[in-house]
């Protein structure tokens, strides 16, 4: 995401936001189901692989357990 948006004066088109927020809202409920949080989301590391959104870089994140509180 990073090298597309240097690519397109740091902007995406109203239709692209849509369809990357979308793909970003999926992994996002599917980190939730797994009890995962990312801590580290930013353009580098959302990557466009085939014209999907994949989330990358997991070295910051963590599984939370029934009771933890951060």
């Amino acid at each position: 995401m990073e090298e597309y948006l240097k690519k397109n004066a740091g902007s995406l088109s109203e239709d692209e936001t849509i369809l990357v927020m979308g793909e970003l809202l999926e992994a996002f409920m599917e980190m939730n189901e797994k009890n995962l949080m990312h801590r580290d989301i930013k353009p580098a590391n959302i990557l466009i692989h085939n014209g999907k959104i994949k989330i990358a870089d997991f070295g910051f994140s963590r599984v939370f357990e029934e009771g933890d509180s951060s």
